[in-house]
This record gives structure tokens, C-alpha cells and sequence, in this order.
């Protein structure tokens, strides 16, 4: 590891932006030979060499996108929910205010993500939709205020309604079939 005063005066080399598709949102990510973003802002270099198999398996989860049928999209959306509300928790926990921002930023895309895709001609959708708003507003206030309980809440809630939508998706298919 090399410290240095300021990234930015640094060749740091084939440096590449790219974004990638995952989960129903866009993330960003930064490619400089296994430079984190949090290294690349504070000027630390560490001269890893990348993994070769990393395009691959982005690659892979980008096709787990773009082919997965609309039921299994909308779970994936409730398990990466799931899954950074866990991290915040975590990360919260640990008094790491960024990672717990970054992780409450992406529950806060997925949850917008969820809104925007209802289909405002069904009744189900006019209930989801002010349930969508206040899981919103409490996962601002949790990033807000860096509040557990708060993200406990939401938690709960995208645990409950995920397990449902698995049922129904499961009990649509069985009627599907003769």
C-alpha cells in the first residue's frame, strides 16, 4: 500500500467507468487494479492484481437480469432490498457512516424502482403504492439519522411482503398448469 497526497495527480493507468445493470437499478463501479472508490478518494493505491474472472461474472448477473421472467425480477428486487438493509444495519453498527449510506441509497433505488413499476390498474397497486412511500420515507430517516430501528421496521415489512409475493407466484403457477 502507497499513500499518497492526492489521487487525482496519479496516473492510475487503464482506469475504466462502467455501469452495470443489477437488480432494477444502475450502479456505478470503479475499476482501477482493485482500487476501491473509498481508495481512489483517499488517495490509497494498492497494486492487487484484478480478478480475471470478475467481467465474467458480471456478465453472468447481468444476463440473470436481463432474462429473468417479471415474478423473478420482483423477487430479486426484494432480496437485494433484503439484503442492504442487512448491510446498513450492519455497517451502522460498526460506526461506518458510509458504507451504511451507500447501502441505505440502493434500498432507497430499489424501493423507487418498486413504485415505478406499478401497474396502476389494479387494486393491489393503489395499496402498495403509499406502503412503497412510507418505506421511502423511513429508510431516508434512517439514513438520515443512522437509526436501526427504523431500518428493523422496513425490514420487517420487506421480509413479510417478499414471502408473500413468493407464495403468489408459486400458486400462479400451479393453477397455470392443467
Amino acid at each position: 500500500m502507497v499513500q499518497v497526497k492526492e489521487a487525482e495527480d496519479i496516473e492510475l493507468g487503464r482506469r475504466k467507468v462502467y455501469s452495470v445493470l443489477s437488480l432494477g437499478y444502475r450502479v456505478c463501479r470503479r475499476v482501477n487494479y482493485g482500487m476501491s472508490i473509498r481508495q481512489h478518494r483517499e488517495g490509497i493505491i494498492n497494486m492487487a492484481v484484478p480478478n480475471p474472472y470478475q467481467y465474467q461474472y458480471q456478465q453472468y448477473q447481468q444476463q440473470q437480469v436481463f432474462t429473468a421472467p417479471p415474478e423473478k425480477l420482483l423477487l430479486m428486487l426484494y432480496d437485494g432490498a433484503i439484503r442492504f438493509c442487512n448491510q446498513a444495519k450492519k455497517a451502522i453498527g460498526d460506526n461506518n457512516n458510509e458504507e451504511a449510506n451507500s447501502c441505505l441509497i440502493k434500498v432507497q433505488n430499489i424501493i423507487r424502482e418498486l413504485m415505478g413499476t406499478l401497474d396502476e390498474d389494479y387494486e393491489i397497486s393503489k395499496s402498495l403504492n403509499p406502503l412503497y412511500d412510507y418505506f421511502y420515507g423511513r429508510i431516508v430517516e434512517a439514513n438520515i439519522h443512522k437509526d436501526c430501528a427504523s431500518i428493523d421496521e422496513v425490514l420487517g415489512f420487506l421480509v413479510e411482503l417478499r414471502q408473500t409475493w413468493a407464495e403468489a407466484i408459486v400458486l400462479i403457477k400451479g393453477m397455470k398448469r392443467p
